[in-house]
């Protein structure tokens, strides 16, 4: 891979997302979670959050077709926590959908309702729709 060899760790962690993309979407997990844990080792490595995320929420999602929920969780859970702190508002909106998700699709109804999606939702419904701006969003 020409990354590696220039030594280009961001352009090398970003490939390797990539390959695990494709091993994705032709549903081998099992290939597609090993590139994605590689590219994650190499963000953080170099600390970019935003790359970081990525991986994160790529592993979860290789998780959630093997139908291995407590495992998806634990990837949205420090995916949602990078997105608090970088900060990304739409991540962590997408994030908190996928978590109640993640507990719907296992038949934990009650963990979906008490989800923090709904809660986020919840509160957020409740402002004055003066006081929400689209600012808030991003």
């Amino acid at each position: 891979m020409l990354a590696q060899q220039t030594g280009h760790r961001p352009s090398e962690g970003y490939t390797l997302n990539r390959i695990g993309r494709i091993y994705y979407d032709q549903q081998k997990y099992d290939q597609a979670l090993t590139f994605f844990q590689q590219a994650l080792v190499i963000h953080q490595d170099i600390e970019d959050y935003k790359e970081i995320l990525t991986s994160l929420i790529n592993i979860a999602f290789v998780y959630r077709e093997q139908e291995q929920y407590p495992q998806a969780l634990e990837y949205y859970q420090q995916a949602l926590s990078i997105a608090r702190k970088i900060p990304n508002r739409l991540q962590e909106g997408i994030i908190l959908f996928y978590i109640g998700k993640a507990y719907y699709d296992q038949g934990e109804y009650e963990s979906a309702i008490h989800s923090p999606a709904t809660r986020e939702n919840c509160r957020d419904a409740r402002k004055p729709k003066s006081s929400r701006k689209c600012s808030d969003c991003w």
